[in-house]
């Protein structure tokens, strides 16, 4: 009786450490602790994934007529620059910062153009998509206007850096343009400010804060189109306003007729 039972004992732990075995007896086989991290951590990932995907194919739309919404930060903007309603917006996007798992939103970016240069109608209509759409837009001898819309409080040194950090631009024009940046905003950026960049024709960038003209800087006629670089190079700080640009690139050109 005593071996019978011990038999049996054996019997049915050599199944739970078979799954096969497990199977055959009609007992659910355990899982392993890998497979158990397994079923917890790949949810999270999979929505994880998903929502960077949205993010990226839907970075903007239109909430009703004459209004593009950043879907990131809720942030609509109309198609008609306030600053100057001959100029057009080609598109919004968020600039996020990436820790790890998790992107902070820290200003939703819009970018206007103006019709009334050379070739912005056919800047457009010559790629529709890609490196090429980008460097048409910023080449192109009109004016654009960027604005930096908060959705969070950013530090003074935070924004100079950020705003200073391109290459080709001579030290003594990047430096002119830091300190400018540092009076005007000393402790900082508030959530709700807005930072605009206009640069209105080539060598020549003006900023403002809040439609507040802190400046024009002529010292290198590179820095506007190295800044600009940043949001239409190859390495956009805001990819969503790149995938905006596609996006909207229709409703742009139809504006322009």
């Amino acid at each position: 009786r005593a071996s019978h039972c011990a038999a049996e004992d054996r019997d049915r732990f050599m199944m739970s450490q078979d799954p096969r075995q497990a199977r055959k007896g009609g007992q659910k086989p355990r899982p392993t602790p890998l497979q158990g991290f397994m079923r917890l951590g790949f949810i999270p990932l999979l929505l994880l994934m998903a929502f960077r995907l949205k993010g990226k194919f839907e970075s903007s739309k239109y909430a009703g007529p004459g209004e593009l919404v950043d879907q990131a930060t809720g942030i609509s903007w109309p198609v008609k620059d306030p600053a100057d309603k001959k100029m057009i917006l080609l598109g919004t996007g968020v600039r996020a910062k990436n820790f790890g798992v998790a992107n902070v939103n820290v200003y939703s970016a819009a970018l206007y153009a103006h019709p009334k240069g050379k070739g912005l109608k056919r800047a457009l209509k010559k790629s529709q998509s890609g490196p090429s759409l980008f460097n048409n837009i910023a080449d192109g001898a009109y004016a654009k206007r960027l604005y930096m819309k908060f959705v969070r409080n950013v530090g003074q040194k935070k924004i100079v850096d950020a705003l200073t950090a391109v290459s080709g631009v001579s030290k003594s024009a990047l430096e002119e343009f830091g300190n400018a940046i540092k009076e005007a905003i000393p402790t900082g950026v508030a959530k709700g400010q807005s930072l605009t960049l206009y640069w209105p024709r080539a060598g020549s960038l003006v900023f403002t804060i809040d439609g507040e003209e802190i400046g024009t800087f002529r010292a290198d006629p590179k820095l506007p189109g190295a800044i600009f670089d940043m949001y239409l190079g190859k390495k956009p700080v805001s990819p969503a306003l790149q995938t905006s640009i596609e996006g909207n690139l229709n409703n742009a050109i139809s504006m322009l007729k």
